[in-house]
């Protein structure tokens, strides 16, 4: 009887790890999917960049153009989510560690700053979209491995530190707008327009940098609002102690 049910008990443990074995492997194929999906993205938005089919950076056509590739990515993340349960269940188990890790990317929001300096980009876009992006880049690490690995985890600390994220983007956009050298840009001034904001590589910003961080702060509100807790250590796990092999 003793050995029926150690063997049962081997077989729930085997049958338990396998199955989170198979889970581990479909969230694997989950992520080089969106990875692939990524790299395609980045291609077709710096090709419209460069070809500029719709007029140069100066144009209205170009940034209508730009703000579609911009809205792609969060709106397709708002259709995918209530209609899709796999979607829903991969992007909640998606380790929070590098999801906002990633947003150190924003750092790049510098270049906007050193265009204001050499006075080819309009100053009160670039001090807002390029001031918030250098914050939310520079205390990507802070909050990836000491707010995430907190208890009581801040949790109004964290979501505040993302809705700040994408409310950059929601104000820049119409800002962007507003201040350029086009018939819309009512604020524009004799000044620096955004011009060079457009121009390859920096339209990498707007065209796939902006959709990117934006579908990662969803992704870090939406298993938030779900109730999942963060792991404390994120990306790096503590070793399982090795047992000495002589003991029983």
């Amino acid at each position: 009887m003793f050995e029926n049910g150690q063997t049962g008990q081997i077989d729930g443990k085997g049958a338990t790890a396998e199955a989170a074995e198979l889970a581990h492997d479909e969230q694997l194929r989950f992520l080089r999917r969106q990875r692939l999906l990524a790299f395609g993205w980045i291609g077709v938005t710096s090709a419209l960049a460069i070809i500029h089919p719709f007029g140069g950076p100066d144009t209205l056509g170009f940034m209508i153009m730009a703000f579609t590739c911009s809205l792609m990515g969060p709106l397709a993340f708002a259709i995918a989510w209530p209609h899709s349960i796999t979607f829903r269940k991969r992007v909640m188990t998606i380790d929070l560690g590098p999801v906002i890790l990633l947003q150190i990317g924003r750092i790049l929001g510098l270049s906007m700053l050193v265009l204001y300096s050499r006075q080819e980009l309009n100053g009160v876009f670039a001090l807002w979209g390029g001031g918030v992006d250098v914050f939310v880049g520079a205390t990507a690490i802070t909050f990836a491995y000491i707010v995430l690995a907190r208890r009581p985890f801040p949790r109004r600390l964290f979501v505040a530190w993302n809705l700040l994220g994408l409310f950059d983007f929601v104000i820049a956009w119409p800002m962007l707008f507003l201040v350029s050298h086009t018939a819309v840009g009512v604020f524009a001034g004799s000044g620096p327009g955004v011009e060079a904001f457009f121009r390859f590589p920096e339209s990498f910003i707007p065209m796939f940098g902006v959709p990117f961080m934006a579908c990662l702060h969803l992704i870090a509100l939406m298993q938030i609002r779900g109730g999942r807790m963060p792991n404390r250590a994120p990306l790096f796990r503590t070793a399982e102690p090795v047992r000495d092999a002589a003991r029983p």
